[in-house]
């Protein structure tokens, strides 16, 4: 089943994909866009067509679209709308603390297939629980030290052993 283009924005105050802070200035915040295909690579995750990070989402967001849309790899349709909020992943339990990364479908909501993703180390260490939107009801953790995959319907707002734990998410429709 082919799924649609996906687009991630981040937001964080840490460093994410070679973002630096000067070490004089307090952090201000990142925000992140990551556009990726409907493929996955070998090792089973979607393959990313954009990113870009900046201090507004509206630039990243630009940036990672122009990007897509310049690689070999992305479909006829990447310039469409990036509009669907699929999932966010908080820093505090009880969707608490601020959102650490949001997730985006190009084409609409999740669908049976689902997206499979890997957080950045910093990301994957501060989440404590998730929310789902639109038809993105089910999700399945992966912990940093394990092979075990976890599956729970959404919200997510305690996450046990895999709170600050969280290496890879797959997001679909249950």
């Amino acid at each position: 089943m082919k799924r649609s283009p996906l687009l991630t924005i981040t937001a964080a105050a840490f460093v994410v994909a070679g973002a630096s802070t000067a070490s004089a200035a307090p952090p201000s915040t990142t925000y992140c866009a990551e556009i990726l295909s409907n493929e996955v690579d070998a090792q089973g995750f979607s393959i990313v067509l954009g990113t870009s990070c900046s201090t507004s989402p509206e630039a990243a967001l630009s940036t990672a679209d122009a990007e897509a849309d310049n690689s070999a790899l992305a479909p006829q349709e990447s310039a469409a709308a990036a509009s669907t909020l699929l999932m966010n992943e908080y820093r505090d339990s009880y969707l608490g603390g601020g959102v650490l990364y949001s997730y985006y479908g190009a084409y609409g909501t999740c669908d049976s297939a689902g997206y499979r993703l890997r957080n950045y180390w910093d990301v994957g260490h501060s989440v404590s629980s998730i929310q789902g939107n639109g038809n993105c009801n089910f999700v399945t953790l992966q912990k940093y030290d394990s092979d075990v995959d976890v599956s729970w319907y959404l919200p997510l707002n305690a996450m046990g052993s895999f709170d600050n734990n969280t290496e890879i998410v797959r997001i679909k429709r249950g």
